[in-house]
């Protein structure tokens, strides 16, 4: 890897660093630069946060890996140390929207991180309800990048297990199970879908259930496990229908 480079000038919240080795590096560096500042509006308003970052505290965003890595954060700091290490040159296509999905990804972990450190604990990025709800914001803003490097192959991996455990009344302190969070992922298409929760309630909804979430209180929380849901037959999702049946056919 060389050595980043700053693309100046700053926007109001970011610092952006690119690796020039890899390929078409500046031109993507410009291109995330120029939708950076519009996923931040509807990341903040979707989290409710409304201070916290800005021209004194910018976050730093390095465009360092590529193919098919995935990116990470180092959580929220009031110290202009929030960083986010993203794949900068990843492969398939539409290019712009991949690299806006891991933006998206993992700054909605920090916006977690943020609100955890300045009221109740919520979601956790490190655990599978927080790694399903980062997966969740970063299909609702860039689907064409979400579908062309992740498709739905976590939600399938926990449809497609014989007892399809419940990981949303209990939740796994890992965001590396591709069971847990994807039963998470799941679980929040089907309230966007199938309860009509919106984007902004998802975002604010806390870890712990309570019985009926409405889309107009942020602070409301997840109602019912997912085997529950899957029991009626089908979720339709934003991505389509994925069936929930005792057995799922191999693809």
């Amino acid at each position: 890897m060389a050595d980043p480079v700053e693309l100046t000038p700053p926007t109001q919240n970011f610092r952006i660093f690119y690796d020039p080795s890899l390929t078409n590096a500046l031109a993507n560096a410009m291109q995330f630069a120029r939708t950076v500042e519009a996923d931040f509006q509807t990341l903040t308003r979707w989290f409710a946060i409304n201070d916290g970052f800005g021209p004194n505290n910018r976050v730093t965003v390095n465009l360092i890996y590529k193919d098919g890595a995935g990116s990470n954060n180092r959580g929220y700091h009031d110290d202009s140390s929030t960083a986010l290490n993203l794949n900068g040159a990843p492969f398939g296509t539409p290019v712009a929207q991949i690299i806006r999905m891991h933006f998206v990804a993992e700054f909605s972990e920090v916006l977690m991180d943020y609100n955890n450190q300045h009221g109740p604990t919520t979601w956790l990025a490190g655990s599978s309800h927080g790694e399903g709800l980062s997966q969740f914001c970063a299909y609702m803003m860039a689907p064409a990048g979400y579908n062309s490097f992740y498709g739905p192959s976590f939600e399938n991996t926990w449809l497609r297990t014989a007892d399809r455990p419940n990981w949303v009344d209990t939740t796994e302190s890992t965001d590396g199970d591709v069971y847990s969070y994807g039963c998470a992922l799941l679980y929040l298409f089907y309230l966007h879908t199938q309860l009509s929760q919106s984007t902004e309630a998802s975002s604010g909804m806390a870890s712990t259930r309570s019985p009926e979430p409405t889309p107009s209180s942020p602070g409301a929380t997840m109602p019912s496990a997912p085997s529950a849901a899957c029991s009626a037959g089908s979720i339709r999702t934003a991505r389509g229908a994925l069936t929930c049946r005792s057995s799922i056919p191999s693809p």
